[in-house]
This record gives C-alpha cells, structure tokens and sequence, in this order.
C-alpha cells in the first residue's frame, strides 16, 4: 500500500511538473509589453442600418508620434482607405459617434488638438471632393463663413447633406457639405 502511494506522489509531481512548464512556455509566447505598445488599437462606427463600417486604427511609429488611419469595409469584406495622418503630442483623432450620413456617401471624423476640434468630411467612397480636396474642414469652413459666433460643436447629420453645428451662446446652423455653406436656424 505504501509503495501505491509511493507511486501516486510521484506520478503527481511529474504531472504538477509538465502543467508548470506548459505554463511557463505558453507565458514567454505572449507579446512582450513594448511589442504590444506597437499594436495598432482598432475602433469602429457602423452606418444606420449597419451594411458599413468606419474604422479607425491608431499606432505608435518610432518616432513616438501616432498614425491613424480610416478606412470603409463593407459586408463583402471590401475595405476602402479614406484618410492617414501622423500627429505629434497633444493632437489625437477619433471616430464621430454620429459619423455616417443617411445616405452613406459621407462621413465625419474628429481631428482634436489641445481644446480645438475641426470636424472633417469625407466621402466614403475614398474620392476626393471638386478642386482635389480630398476632405472638407468643417471647422475652418464655419470660422471662415460666420463672423459673429464661435463654434461649440458638430452633431452629426440632420440630413444626407446637412451636418448640425451649435455654437457658444449663439443659434444652431446646419452645414451644407454641397455648397460649403452655413444656414442659420431659428434659436
């Protein structure tokens, strides 16, 4: 009986032993910590009825800036690229919570730097709009057209060619993306 239990130890450290050097293999497999830094992170927003998908990735390069970049995938798998910038300290992009238009032949991205916001637009086909443009800056639009008020935010699409703009103790616009125009709403 002794030897029974003799072997059974030993059977257990053996087994207790090859768990624990499994473990030890499978630990030295996972991606160093400065290996996972240099992972691109992903985010995704999907149109209204959920056929398409912005996606935006964001990754350190060496130089320790960040590269982001958006593409549109669709149900097939077919990703088009729309837009890649590198930003330095300070600045960072992010993907609109309201990005699609109704029609899905536009979307909004958030370019923040410091306090300030300039809401960008492109076409979600990746084509660039009249005069090579390959997105309109909504912010610099508004800065430039309406004089008398300060921009507060950009809301998303009221309309397939309207974007809702509020501003700092001042009427609600909209944003004509067909004529880069400013309509001015009833307070």
């Amino acid at each position: 009986m002794a030897i029974k239990i003799v072997v059974f130890a030993v059977l257990g450290i053996l087994i207790s032993g090859l768990l624990f050097s499994n473990k030890t293999q499978q630990k030295n497999e996972l991606v160093a910590p400065q290996e996972a830094a240099q992972l691109p992170q992903t985010s995704e927003v999907r149109s209204l009825e959920g056929t398409l998908k912005l996606l935006m990735t964001k990754k350190e390069n060496e130089n320790a800036n960040t590269v982001y970049s958006f593409f549109v995938s669709d149900q097939s798998g077919k990703t088009t690229p729309i837009f890649e910038k590198t930003v330095g300290r300070g600045e960072s992009m992010s993907l609109h919570h309201n990005s699609w238009s109704p029609n899905n032949k536009y979307v909004l991205i958030e370019d923040r730097l410091g306090l300030a916001t300039d809401y960008l637009v492109f076409k979600a086909n990746g084509e660039s709009f009249s005069g090579g443009q390959k997105y309109l800056n909504a912010t610099a639009l508004f800065n430039e057209k309406v004089k008398n008020y300060n921009l507060k935010a950009m809301t998303g699409w009221a309309d397939p060619l309207l974007i809702s703009v509020l501003t700092v103790k001042g009427p609600p616009f909209w944003f004509d993306i067909t004529t880069q125009s400013f309509i001015q709403l009833a307070r």
